[in-house]
């Protein structure tokens, strides 16, 4: 049963790890150039170690030392993803105090003091690259990196129904009662909800079920869910989008300013809901642009965006950003017995059950790993 829970797990765990250490954490540490270098030698470490999972995963049977090897991957893996969620943390604990420095004054400092959970937090990113280290040069194992190796490009998530949906009940809630609400920031008649969080963590899903909603459906006369995907937002292509599914016409206006125009005469005395999946591009320019067109729209007007980024989320100007966490053992357990297909009144079930829990605990409360070893585990 371990050889079905290495490579898809470990990679499942390693890409958005990798993403935030190049992106959210290096921002939260703009400024402080001794915790940086050890970040981006970390972010460098995990990639190489991703590189190593194909042979490893071939190796994995004949030779018991890659399966301890692989094991102690896992624990270094998550003891970074520990180090990430402390730094999360401690970034959203500042937002909230408001002891923030702004962009402009960074720029303008070469070096920032070091607070106490800087030198904390540096003390224990020094630790975990030791170990990751003397795991990456363990050269009796013969380990090579498969440097064309590549993770499944993200397809379109599939439309889930709120019985295929483990562990969001809460959630679900606490969106709703956000989107309902009749308060704005700032007075403003449109306010944004940010829901952030690491890959796989069931940002999408989330959406989802808040989208179909029968109480959202009643407040917004006009939907639309858009997917972005790519690291960089194609304006132009969104506005075109927006006009299309709004008016149900195919729009051709190639002009922007006419097509920003467009957009406004569109959304004019709507009060929509807008779902803008996976946005990773951190340019604030262009939120500006789509923004302009959006605040055509009737008060208590609304926009959902999910992203992995708390600097995409800053960007927005909320104060409403939902940061996701990972589903309890109970959700997980129900979430992966449903795609294995465990049969409860089987003779084999509480024998299955018993591996399956141990599964799920190594998945650490990961809903697309979860299920990824549930789809493996029924497989065989």
């Amino acid at each position: 049963m371990a050889e079905l829970v290495a490579r898809p797990l470990l990679s499942a765990l390693l890409n958005p790890l990798v993403n935030k250490l190049t992106s959210e954490v290096k921002e939260f540490f703009k400024g402080k150039d001794a915790i940086l270098k050890l970040v981006k030698e970390l972010k460098t470490l995990l990639s190489s170690a991703d590189l190593l999972l194909t042979d490893a995963e071939e190796k994995l049977i004949k030779d018991p030392r890659v399966r301890k090897w692989l094991d102690d991957l896992k624990d270094v893996i998550y003891d970074a993803d520990d180090l990430v969620y402390k730094i999360d943390n401690e970034a959203q604990r500042n937002k909230m105090k408001g002891s923030f420095t702004s962009k402009a004054l960074m720029r303008l400092v070469s070096s920032t003091p070091l607070t106490s959970f800087d030198k904390t937090i540096k003390a224990e990113i020094e630790e975990t690259l030791e170990k990751l280290k003397l795991l990456l040069d363990n050269k009796d194992l013969g380990l090579e990196r498969v440097k064309n190796h590549k993770l499944p490009e993200r397809v379109c998530a599939p439309s889930l129904e709120e019985n295929d949906i483990y562990g969001r009940d809460n959630e679900k809630e606490e969106i709703i009662k956000l989107l309902l609400s009749d308060e704005t920031t700032g007075g403003d008649k449109l306010s944004v909800i940010p829901i952030v969080g690491m890959g796989g963590i069931g940002k999408t899903t989330l959406a989802q079920l808040v989208y179909k909603d029968e109480r959202v459906n009643k407040t917004f006369n006009t939907k639309v869910w858009i997917t972005m995907g790519d690291d960089k937002v194609d304006c132009m292509k969104v506005m075109k989008l927006i006009i299309e599914k709004v008016t149900c016409r195919k729009c051709e206006i190639e002009e922007p300013y006419d097509l920003q125009e467009e957009v406004k005469k569109a959304l004019r005395g709507k009060k929509f809901l807008f779902v803008v999946d996976d946005v990773w591009d951190e340019d604030p320019s262009k939120w500006d642009v789509l923004n302009n067109c959006f605040i055509s729209g009737l008060h208590g007007s609304r926009i959902i965006v999910t992203t992995r980024s708390t600097v995409v989320a800053s960007i927005m100007k909320t104060e409403s950003t939902y940061q996701l966490g990972r589903i309890n053992e109970v959700a997980g357990w129900k979430l992966f017995a449903k795609h294995a297909s465990l049969v409860v009144d089987s003779n084999d079930y509480l024998d299955l059950k018993q591996i399956g829990e141990k599964i799920v605990d190594k998945c650490k409360g990961l809903p697309l790993a979860i299920k990824s070893m549930g789809l493996l585990v029924r497989e065989k």
